[in-house]
């Protein structure tokens, strides 16, 4: 249990600056997986026509695929975050409201 005094001194910035930085890792997950397939994927398939080159790519597509699923965890993530930083900043206005009455 949380006492009145650990809800009080809680430190909410700190899930926000967490839930930031978990959107930076996923714009970079997202920013790769665009990458992957811009310059991996598809100029292999441009110019690598037999099976071994059909191949490369589509290993290549099934790294984009890992690491578009990858942003949408760590999207996933960043709102759990937010969310943890919204509801102790509510608790917090609530506590100290009750505490004023």
């Amino acid at each position: 249990m949380v006492t009145y005094a650990e809800l009080i001194s809680a430190h909410p910035q700190k899930w926000k600056d967490a839930a930031d930085d978990w959107a930076a890792l996923a714009k970079y997950a997202l920013n790769a997986a665009n990458d992957v397939r811009e310059q991996g994927a598809k100029p292999l398939a441009d110019n690598w026509a037999d099976e071994v080159g059909a191949a490369a790519a589509g290993d290549f597509v099934k790294l984009a695929d890992q690491l578009e699923s990858a942003y949408d965890l760590l999207l996933s993530v960043k709102m759990v975050m937010e969310g943890m930083h919204s509801s102790l900043e509510t608790a917090m206005s609530t506590a100290c409201q009750i505490t004023d009455l």
